[in-house]
């Protein structure tokens, strides 16, 4: 069984970065972390996901303003994919 997924998505590099180093810091013995440089990329990533059997995301985290999707509508985005793989 594989560790349960916290996802973040950031399109800033340096913040991107230092939001992945404070999540393995604190949780990489229990979770492992995704870190998306764009929204696109990262829903990409959930819909490779919803193919793999023990893929379980349990905390998805995104920047507000980012460019051609901002952060709610990647979070609604992300549910849709993140729900329908736990049917």
């Amino acid at each position: 069984m594989t560790k349960p997924i916290l996802m973040a998505v950031h399109e800033h590099p340096r913040e991107l970065a230092t939001i992945q180093q404070e999540l393995l810091g604190r949780y990489a013995a229990d979770y492992e972390v995704i870190a998306g440089a764009s929204a696109t990329a990262a829903l990409e990533r959930l819909e490779a996901l919803r193919g793999t059997a023990d893929a379980r995301v349990v905390a998805l985290l995104a920047a507000h303003d980012m460019t051609g999707m901002n952060g709610i509508e990647y979070l609604q985005r992300a549910l849709q994919r993140v729900c329908l793989a736990l049917r």
